[in-house]
């Protein structure tokens, strides 16, 4: 998926679809959008007003252009109260607008983040939007007989001129962070034969390798030696043995230290009380913590 940073007029947007957003305290369309419903005719005010669409939060209504304007489908969000609103909130319209689209087989977009600004904060609106598109777009269908072949090609989010390099930065860094978010939920739903403690012992070396980490990995012995009695009697209900992951990354320009420290179990069954059938499917993702 390629994510770009654009800026111009939405009735000029040369893409499939484009998506805008209303606060529940707007009572008309934004200056842009009312350039488009003029060019499609007025079907976006009416269909607004046919809905009864207010802003509500996560409300969809989506108006086919039907050939009278450049793009084949113009989608308003609602994005609630703007004294609720919050880059949390962008990051969830991000998801549910990409959610949209992947229904509706449309690989082109453009998504308004101009149109969630409240306080000039557009750069902020451009990562979280990124965040959400990235997550709000992921899929674990690797076990999958039938997959879903539809990918969603490019999307542009759209900001005001001035803030269009900012932008394009802060995108940059929402996209690595989601990027890494899906990274580890595809280790988090791998199954307990896959993902064993070896196995997510060696995905940290290589990721230690690829990105300059330093990494020590302890084995069962190690970690007998360390009276990490507890750690040991958890980990003998299982025939694989236990491994304990040391991670450092040294930043430049690092003033302090941060310690973080992740649970890890690969398999979760249950040990003296086992999980029944209902939940035993999910036990996979014990192995967040340490992800």
């Amino acid at each position: 998926m390629d994510i770009r940073i654009t800026s111009g007029r939405l009735k000029n947007a040369r893409t499939k679809a484009v998506i805008s957003f209303m606060f529940k305290e707007q009572k008309k369309l934004s200056t842009d959008i009312q350039e488009v419903d003029e060019v499609l005719g007025g079907a976006v005010s009416k269909l607004k007003k046919d809905l009864k669409f207010d802003g509500s939060f996560g409300k969809i209504i989506t108006v086919p252009a039907l050939g009278k304007g450049k793009a084949d489908f113009v989608v308003l969000i609602g994005a609630g109260n703007k004294k609720d609103f919050d880059l949390d909130k962008a990051r969830r319209l991000g998801a549910a607008a990409v959610r949209r689209m992947r229904e509706m087989k449309v690989d082109k977009f453009l998504i308004d983040g101009e149109a969630l600004s409240v306080k000039d904060e557009q750069s902020e609106i451009a990562q979280a939007l990124t965040e959400g598109i990235i997550l709000g777009d992921y899929r674990f269908d690797k076990y999958l007989s039938k997959k879903d072949s539809f990918q969603v090609k490019e999307v542009q989010i759209r900001v005001s001129r001035k803030y269009k390099s900012q932008s394009e930065k802060s995108s940059e860094i929402g996209s690595i962070l989601a990027q890494a978010q899906n990274f580890t939920r595809d280790i988090v739903n791998e199954p307990g034969n896959v993902i064993t403690p070896q196995k997510l012992a060696e995905i940290a070396e290589d990721l230690a390798r690829e990105y300059g980490f330093e990494v020590k990995i302890y084995d069962e012995d190690e970690i007998e030696k360390m009276g990490m009695n507890a750690y040991l009697a958890v980990a003998k209900g299982s025939a694989n043995p236990p491994r304990f992951i040391h991670l450092t990354y040294r930043p430049k320009k690092s003033k302090k230290e941060v310690v973080l420290i992740g649970k890890g179990l690969t398999f979760d069954s249950g040990g003296l009380n086992i999980k029944p059938g209902d939940y035993m499917r999910w036990m996979k993702s014990d192995k967040a913590g340490a992800c």
